[in-house]
């Protein structure tokens, strides 16, 4: 169901069709998104709370309101991004990042690195609550 989601929106990899018109179009938030289940190697732990698993891909980046359509779609290009989903009542565009990184430092990175780009008001990760593998509470 999950690989489906992004076909049935007409969600392609890549950069949205709206940054590939001449003069780009800053693209619509999409009107929907279902999380997937996690899995071991979509993952990354937090070294201060092992309680808490964030998604080692996917991330919500909302943009400021006087954005232009190509920040947005620089950003899109920069971080080889994939549109997957959005927030509308957030203003949240869900993305998927390739290369995931292998470490939290690198994962840390990437986000303050999109967070630095022009016109981001923010970018996130999402997490979810799980007990880190080996963790086995009493």
């Amino acid at each position: 169901m999950w690989l489906l989601l992004p076909l049935a929106l007409g969600i392609d990899s890549g950069p949205p069709a709206a940054c590939l018109r001449q003069p780009p179009r800053r693209p619509p938030v999409p009107a929907a998104f279902r999380f997937p289940a996690p899995a071991a190697g979509d993952t990354m732990w937090s070294p201060l709370d092992t309680g808490t698993a964030y998604f080692a891909d996917l991330v919500g980046i909302q943009f400021t309101d006087s954005a232009t359509a190509v920040q947005v779609c620089a950003v899109f290009v920069k971080f080889e991004a994939t549109l997957v989903g959005g927030l509308p009542t957030a203003h949240e565009y869900v993305l998927r990042l390739p290369a995931r990184p292998m470490s939290w430092d690198s994962w840390e990175a990437r986000l303050d690195s999109l967070n630095a780009q022009s016109g981001v008001e923010y970018a996130s990760p999402y997490s979810w609550k799980a007990a880190a593998p080996g963790f086995r509470a009493k």
